[in-house]
């Protein structure tokens, strides 16, 4: 039997801009998701939350009062032995320099877990960095009684 959970990705923030040309902000492209499956590599349905293609970026000053609000709110049915994995790529696009690739990264969340969550939900801050460079996406995840 499955269980109804609800991914919400709420914000992107940047902790750090470490030394980018810019200085003051981040200009911040690329994808984030959720995903059921029997494995992080054995998915069967992909949600895109967020995606910012190349060259039309968003950018973001550092700090928790300068937040990326995002706000999308997805309802997944994982199936019986599924896992939820969370998260996705982000870039960092410059100008004049080379891009700065801060990596894929995901987080992996089971039913057995889920269970134990407060109805309100768990918060899952994901990192994503490159040299000095930091940005932290922020997702909850909470299982919904169908």
């Amino acid at each position: 039997m499955g269980k109804a959970i609800e991914v919400a990705l709420h914000s992107i923030v940047v902790l750090n801009t470490g030394d980018d040309e810019d200085h003051d902000e981040l200009e911040i492209r690329g994808t984030l998701i959720a995903q059921a499956g029997l494995s992080p590599t054995n998915i069967r349905e992909t949600r895109e939350l967020w995606h910012i293609g190349d060259h039309d970026i968003i950018g973001i000053e550092q700090g928790d009062n300068h937040v990326s609000l995002i706000g999308n709110f997805q309802t997944m049915v994982l199936e019986d032995f599924e896992v939820l994995v969370i998260g996705g790529h982000i870039a960092e696009e410059d100008t004049f320099g080379e891009d700065d690739y801060m990596g894929h990264n995901f987080q992996v969340i089971t039913q057995a877990e889920i269970d134990t969550f407060h109805p309100n939900g768990k918060h899952f801050p994901i990192f994503f960095s490159q040299s000095a460079q930091q940005v932290r996406v922020d997702y909850t995840v909470r299982k919904i009684n169908i």
